[in-house]
């Protein structure tokens, strides 16, 4: 997590290891597969955020986000 200046906002970015497990409701099987992903985002002091996630190995290659942090 990166600050831009005094404005709140943070640039965010990071990586790891990912399990993927797969549904096929119609044939009632699961499979399962690993990977890495990337990030890469905004985020703002007041909770919302914005992301990309770039997976690699038998993971998904792209996925988008969006969503709000509940802070308690």
């Amino acid at each position: 997590k990166f600050p831009i200046g005094t404005s709140g906002w943070n640039f965010v970015q990071g990586g790891g290891p990912v399990i993927a497990i797969w549904k096929f409701p119609a044939v009632d099987e699961t499979d399962t597969s690993a990977g890495g992903s990337y990030i890469i985002g905004f985020s703002h002091d007041g909770g919302f955020f914005g992301e990309f996630r770039i997976g690699g190995g038998n993971t998904p290659g792209l996925k988008m986000g969006a969503g709000y942090q509940l802070r308690f």
